[in-house]
């Protein structure tokens, strides 16, 4: 059934994972930082101390102690780019479920919020967490408070995987024709994902001309349809703290409405590249490299000392896609750790 396909089935490989965690902080360490930070609490910056320790860290699992831990201390009005970043996190562990009580979290912050592109990165967790009747009603929400074209394409895409999941494939083809017909470049290809998957076959027949008159390289390869969602995840605007929330002229502190809002600068926000493990053993990172680069990624071996210890870290460039090349990295099997600092 399209469900049980729709499923992720990618595993974390035991090589990737264990490369992550085997050089992470002691317990002792870490706890010692996070009572440091707890005692920020109240000072200014400390939402993006918060940031920085966490994506300084050398796994997954010891940012979000940090940010699990730590959040409740921050700011309720403060606390939307901490949510986001917990839920990518649990996107990188494929934990979608978990990531989508965290987006819808965060699209309700600060309180009275509503925050569009939130509410269609919880759709697609729930979808790819397999529950489509929440996927839908999240992604019909975004659709009715956003009037960014970007978001509102992207809320039908969701929509239209919610209901192909849930055999409407009709409904489905419907959302992915409004998409077309839009016209927009970022959405459109997935939209013919979507309309291909939900088409008859003389549809499809026409689809696939249409497409490869658009997207020559594509040739007449079907979507899989974990790949076609999973090409729209991980797209949300990374936010960026604001400190103190801003106050209309002439309104009173107190009474203020903060809103967190992403900065003009996608570049900056953007990962320049992955690292997907830290080996002892060189063999084990020139596996992973043929792995990676079998996937057509730019994967490079960097020799560090780790005490007494030298392991090889294994880096893939983010390149101009930062979302395409982390599911490249995610289907050749291993777990990703964004950087944001040049090689």
């Amino acid at each position: 059934m399209f469900r049980e396909r729709l499923i992720p089935v990618m595993l974390i490989l035991t090589l990737g994972l264990r490369g992550l965690s085997a050089q992470g902080t002691s317990s002792a360490e870490l706890d010692d930082l996070i009572a440091q930070l707890s005692g920020r609490a109240a000072s200014a910056g400390f939402v993006d101390q918060l940031l920085s320790a966490a994506r300084g860290r050398r796994n997954i699992h010891e940012a979000l102690n940090i940010l699990t831990t730590l959040t409740p201390k921050a700011q309720a009005a403060l606390r939307k780019p901490l949510l986001r970043e917990q839920a990518m996190l649990l996107e990188f562990l494929e934990r979608w479920l978990d990531a989508a009580a965290l987006w819808q979290e965060a699209a309700a912050t600060p309180l009275g919020a509503g925050d569009a592109d939130s509410l269609v990165a919880a759709g697609l967790a729930f979808l790819l967490g397999g529950d489509n009747a929440r996927a839908e009603a999240v992604a019909s929400a975004a659709k009715s408070i956003s009037t960014d074209a970007a978001i509102l394409d992207k809320a039908r895409l969701v929509m239209g995987w919610a209901r192909l999941a849930s055999g409407d494939g009709a409904a489905a083809y419907a959302e992915a024709y409004a998409v077309l017909q839009a016209g927009r470049k970022d959405t459109r290809l997935a939209a013919f994902d979507l309309a291909l998957a939900a088409s008859g076959a003389e549809d499809a027949a026409s689809l696939l001309r249409s497409r490869k008159a658009e997207y020559p390289l594509m040739g007449d390869a079907l979507p899989h349809p974990r790949y076609a969602i999973l090409s729209l995840a991980g797209n949300a605007q990374l936010w960026v703290s604001e400190e103190e929330p801003k106050s209309a002229p002439g309104s009173s502190a107190a009474g203020a409405v903060s809103s967190t809002q992403p900065k003009a600068s996608d570049e900056a926000a953007r990962p320049t590249r992955y690292q997907v493990g830290a080996f002892k053993d060189p063999a084990n990172a020139e596996a992973a490299r043929k792995r990676l680069s079998d996937k057509g990624l730019a994967v490079s071996i960097v020799t560090k000392k780790q005490g007494a210890d030298t392991v090889s870290v294994v880096y893939v460039a983010a390149g101009v896609d930062p979302a395409r090349t982390l599911i490249g990295i995610k289907d050749a099997g291993f777990e990703a750790w964004p950087l944001y600092d040049q090689p």
